[in-house]
C-alpha cells in the first residue's frame, strides 16, 4: 500500500502483510479508536505487519490541493478577473455610445 502527499509531491510505499480480524478479536486496537472519539461501530480491523518502507521519487506526482488551500491564492485572481470584467463592460458601453 502507499500514502501520497500531493501538495508536497511525496509518496511513501509500504510492503506489508495485512491480516483482517474481527473487532472482538482485537479489543486493544478498538480501544485506541474509541479513545480518539471515533463513534461508529467497528466491525473489523486490518492489521498491517510492515516489512519495508520506501519514499519514491516525486518527479511524476502531480500536486493536488484542496479548495481551502487554494482560496488564499485564488482570491486575488478572482478579484482581478472581476475588475477586468467590469472594465471590459465599461469599455463596451463607451464603444456602443460612440
Amino acid at each position: 500500500f502507499f500514502f501520497i502527499d500531493y501538495p508536497n509531491k511525496a509518496r511513501l510505499k509500504a510492503l506489508a502483510t495485512i491480516t483482517l480480524r474481527k473487532a472482538e478479536d482485537e479489543p486493544q486496537v478498538i480501544e485506541r479508536f474509541a479513545a480518539l472519539g471515533y463513534r461508529a461501530a467497528i466491525e473489523r480491523v486490518f492489521i498491517a505487519d510492515v516489512a519495508a518502507l520506501d519514499w519514491n521519487c516525486p518527479q511524476h506526482i502531480t500536486p493536488r490541493f484542496t479548495a481551502a488551500e487554494l482560496t488564499p491564492v485564488m482570491g486575488k485572481l478572482v478579484d482581478d478577473l472581476e475588475a477586468l470584467k467590469a472594465e471590459n463592460a465599461a469599455l463596451k458601453a463607451r464603444l456602443a455610445g460612440a
